[in-house]
Protein backbone atom coordinates (compact mmCIF):
# COMPACT_ATOMS: atom_id res chain seq x y z
CA UNK A 1 0.00 0.00 0.00
CA UNK A 2 2.94 2.34 0.63
CA UNK A 3 3.98 2.09 -3.02
CA UNK A 4 0.56 2.72 -4.53
CA UNK A 5 0.35 6.12 -6.17
CA UNK A 6 -2.70 8.28 -6.73
CA UNK A 7 -2.27 7.87 -10.48
CA UNK A 8 -2.74 4.09 -10.06
CA UNK A 9 -6.31 4.39 -8.77
CA UNK A 10 -7.66 7.79 -9.77
CA UNK A 11 -10.52 8.39 -12.17
CA UNK A 12 -9.32 11.26 -14.40
CA UNK A 13 -10.91 14.64 -13.65
CA UNK A 14 -11.95 14.91 -17.30
CA UNK A 15 -14.33 11.99 -16.72
CA UNK A 16 -16.41 13.99 -14.25
CA UNK A 17 -19.06 16.50 -15.26
CA UNK A 18 -17.82 20.04 -14.82
CA UNK A 19 -19.17 23.55 -15.14
CA UNK A 20 -18.61 27.08 -13.91
CA UNK A 21 -19.84 28.42 -10.58
CA UNK A 22 -22.51 30.53 -12.33
CA UNK A 23 -24.42 27.48 -13.59
CA UNK A 24 -27.87 27.07 -12.04
CA UNK A 25 -28.87 24.01 -10.05
CA UNK A 26 -31.19 23.02 -12.89
CA UNK A 27 -28.36 23.23 -15.43
CA UNK A 28 -26.08 21.27 -13.09
CA UNK A 29 -28.62 18.45 -12.87
CA UNK A 30 -28.90 18.37 -16.66
CA UNK A 31 -25.12 18.23 -17.08
CA UNK A 32 -24.75 15.45 -14.51
CA UNK A 33 -27.40 13.36 -16.27
CA UNK A 34 -25.39 13.46 -19.53
CA UNK A 35 -22.26 11.84 -18.08
CA UNK A 36 -21.40 8.28 -17.12
CA UNK A 37 -18.22 7.45 -15.24
CA UNK A 38 -16.46 4.37 -16.62
CA UNK A 39 -14.00 2.60 -14.34
CA UNK A 40 -12.80 -0.97 -14.71
CA UNK A 41 -15.44 -1.62 -17.38
CA UNK A 42 -18.24 -0.51 -15.05
CA UNK A 43 -20.50 2.44 -15.74
CA UNK A 44 -22.13 4.62 -13.12
CA UNK A 45 -23.74 8.01 -12.84
CA UNK A 46 -21.47 10.61 -11.27
CA UNK A 47 -22.06 11.38 -7.61
CA UNK A 48 -20.13 14.62 -7.87
CA UNK A 49 -19.37 17.33 -10.40
CA UNK A 50 -16.45 19.74 -10.48
CA UNK A 51 -17.03 23.47 -10.19
CA UNK A 52 -14.60 25.83 -11.92
CA UNK A 53 -14.09 29.57 -12.08
CA UNK A 54 -15.12 31.58 -15.13
CA UNK A 55 -11.96 30.69 -17.07
CA UNK A 56 -12.44 26.90 -16.56
CA UNK A 57 -8.84 26.66 -15.27
CA UNK A 58 -9.33 27.24 -11.55
CA UNK A 59 -10.98 24.36 -9.68
CA UNK A 60 -13.09 26.00 -6.96
CA UNK A 61 -15.02 23.11 -5.51
CA UNK A 62 -17.29 20.19 -6.07
CA UNK A 63 -20.99 19.61 -5.80
CA UNK A 64 -22.63 16.33 -4.91
CA UNK A 65 -26.05 15.23 -6.11
CA UNK A 66 -27.31 15.50 -2.54
CA UNK A 67 -26.05 19.11 -2.30
CA UNK A 68 -28.08 19.97 -5.38
CA UNK A 69 -31.17 18.23 -3.99
CA UNK A 70 -30.83 20.06 -0.68
CA UNK A 71 -30.45 23.29 -2.61
CA UNK A 72 -33.83 22.68 -4.22
CA UNK A 73 -35.62 22.31 -0.89
CA UNK A 74 -37.68 25.25 0.33
CA UNK A 75 -36.21 26.95 3.41
CA UNK A 76 -39.08 25.85 5.63
CA UNK A 77 -38.15 22.19 5.04
CA UNK A 78 -34.53 22.67 6.10
CA UNK A 79 -33.78 22.11 9.81
CA UNK A 80 -32.16 25.22 11.25
CA UNK A 81 -30.15 23.43 13.92
CA UNK A 82 -29.68 19.93 15.23
CA UNK A 83 -32.09 20.71 18.07
CA UNK A 84 -34.83 21.67 15.61
CA UNK A 85 -34.37 18.44 13.72
CA UNK A 86 -35.23 16.37 16.80
CA UNK A 87 -38.82 15.86 17.83
CA UNK A 88 -38.98 17.07 21.46
CA UNK A 89 -42.61 16.06 22.00
CA UNK A 90 -44.64 13.02 21.07
CA UNK A 91 -47.13 14.71 18.75
CA UNK A 92 -49.54 12.93 16.48
CA UNK A 93 -49.43 14.11 12.86
CA UNK A 94 -52.54 15.85 11.58
CA UNK A 95 -53.78 13.84 8.56
CA UNK A 96 -55.12 17.08 7.04
CA UNK A 97 -51.56 18.36 6.67
CA UNK A 98 -51.06 15.97 3.78
CA UNK A 99 -53.17 18.36 1.75
CA UNK A 100 -50.40 20.98 1.68
CA UNK A 101 -50.37 22.50 -1.77
CA UNK A 102 -48.02 20.51 -3.96
CA UNK A 103 -48.36 23.19 -6.62
CA UNK A 104 -46.91 25.76 -4.21
CA UNK A 105 -44.09 23.42 -3.26
CA UNK A 106 -43.26 22.74 -6.93
CA UNK A 107 -43.27 26.48 -7.64
CA UNK A 108 -40.81 27.10 -4.80
CA UNK A 109 -38.54 24.28 -5.99
CA UNK A 110 -38.55 25.69 -9.53
CA UNK A 111 -37.45 29.03 -8.10
CA UNK A 112 -34.74 27.33 -6.04
CA UNK A 113 -33.50 25.59 -9.21
CA UNK A 114 -32.45 29.03 -10.50
CA UNK A 115 -29.88 29.39 -7.71
CA UNK A 116 -26.23 29.23 -8.71
CA UNK A 117 -24.32 26.04 -8.01
CA UNK A 118 -21.74 28.11 -6.09
CA UNK A 119 -24.33 28.51 -3.31
CA UNK A 120 -24.33 24.78 -2.54
CA UNK A 121 -20.86 23.62 -3.65
CA UNK A 122 -18.17 22.36 -1.30
CA UNK A 123 -14.93 24.35 -1.63
CA UNK A 124 -11.66 22.55 -2.37
CA UNK A 125 -9.65 22.34 0.86
CA UNK A 126 -6.62 20.35 -0.26
CA UNK A 127 -5.02 19.08 -3.43
CA UNK A 128 -2.64 16.26 -4.26
CA UNK A 129 -0.34 15.41 -7.13
CA UNK A 130 -0.68 12.34 -9.33
CA UNK A 131 2.64 10.92 -8.10
CA UNK A 132 1.71 11.31 -4.39
CA UNK A 133 1.28 8.12 -2.40
CA UNK A 134 -2.15 6.84 -1.50
CA UNK A 135 -1.16 7.16 2.18
CA UNK A 136 -0.65 10.91 1.72
CA UNK A 137 -4.02 11.19 -0.04
CA UNK A 138 -5.78 9.33 2.78
CA UNK A 139 -4.07 11.53 5.37
CA UNK A 140 -5.24 14.70 3.61
CA UNK A 141 -8.78 13.38 3.29
CA UNK A 142 -9.17 12.60 6.99
CA UNK A 143 -7.39 15.65 8.39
Amino acid sequence: MHNIRVTDIIIPLESYPHFTREVTLQQAIQEMEKVQIVSKDRKSLPRVALVFGKDQHELLGLVRRRDILRGLLPDFLMPKTLEHSRQPFDVQADPNLTEISTERLIKIMREQAKRQVSEVMLPIKATIELDDTIIKAIHLMVS
